[in-house]
């Protein structure tokens, strides 16, 4: 269990590569060039952390499986995407709240993952899907977002259900 710590003014809030079965929760991160990747990880737990005010990537999954992303506050990255996926399945993202990043969340080459109960506001874009697909979005709100709540770009057999794309220059 990682909990409890304070990160800024690092390259990298935290780095996980090859790492399995950690539980990371309570912790801020701030001002750091990355926030948190997890790189040939999987079957980790990161709950209700707060990751602001990054440069160039808050929150990343990369080629990392069967993680759970959950509760966590994810703001004022303003350049950056909030929660990356990239080359990553089976993940379950939930009930995260992404405001004032450049994509809220972001799935890149990322299939059959869960994303449910997120709350996206005042992004560029609430959840872009590139590539991606076999994923399950429901019960989201991806809402007053500069550009688009949800885009599906080049990405097949997603199920979306339930969610809430309002006032957005694009559904």
């Amino acid at each position: 269990t990682i909990s409890q710590n304070h990160l800024s003014y690092n390259s990298y809030g935290f780095y996980f590569e090859s790492s399995g079965n950690n539980t990371i929760s309570g912790n801020e991160l701030a001002t750091n060039y990355n926030g948190m990747w997890l790189q040939y990880s999987g079957s980790n737990t990161l709950t209700g952390n707060t990751l602001a005010n990054h440069y160039t990537y808050a929150l990343v999954l990369d080629h990392s499986d069967s993680n759970t992303i959950s509760w966590n506050n994810i703001i004022n990255n303003y350049s950056c995407r909030g929660i990356w996926l990239q080359n990553s399945a089976n993940n379950t993202l939930n009930d995260n709240q992404l405001t004032s990043n450049y994509v809220g969340i972001w799935l890149d080459y990322s299939p059959s993952n869960t994303i449910s109960g997120n709350n996206g506001t005042n992004n560029d874009y609430g959840l872009y899907i590139y590539q991606s697909g076999d994923n399950t979005i429901h019960e989201n709100s991806f809402a007053d977002n500069y550009v688009c709540g949800l885009v599906l770009d080049y990405s097949d057999n997603n199920t979306c259900r339930g969610n809430n794309l309002t006032s957005n220059d694009y559904g």
